[in-house]
């Protein structure tokens, strides 16, 4: 059964075939995607300066904590007492389930890219788009 595709579909389908000439390549860019929708999200930090000192909001697949950050007032002083290695961490947020990227905006985005190569794979296979064109 052959899938009724409008003109700028088709366009844009073209167009990804120029980057994914056969059904071996989609089907494997739709797998490794796959992969990395599901790894845990990244660790994101946002950084604050205020005064002297600052602060770091770290946010990852666990947890979001808040990093307070002493001020120093020399170099020296900072390595003889090694105050440069120490923060406080103020924990505020933990997730009971890791968040994975597939939870994330680049994970809708990603949903996204594996729709419009399932959409290839299925135009090469009824043949709306040849393999190999562009290639």
């Amino acid at each position: 059964m052959e899938n009724e595709y409008d003109e700028k579909t088709i366009k844009y389908l073209q167009l990804l075939a120029q980057k994914y000439p056969s059904i071996q390549s989609v089907a494997s860019e739709i797998i490794n995607l796959r992969a990395i929708m599901n790894l845990p999200k990244g660790t994101e930090h946002y950084q604050s300066v205020t005064g002297i000192a600052g602060y770091t909001l770290v946010y990852n697949s666990h947890q979001m904590y808040l990093s307070e950050h002493e001020p120093f007032t020399t170099a020296e002083e900072t390595v003889r007492t090694n105050s440069d290695m120490e923060s406080r961490v103020i924990p505020f947020k933990t997730f009971q389930e890791r968040i994975k990227i597939a939870d994330t905006d680049d994970g809708k985005e990603i949903a996204e890219t594996i729709a419009d190569l399932q959409k290839l794979l299925d135009a090469y296979r009824d043949g709306t788009v040849k393999q190999g064109i562009f290639s």
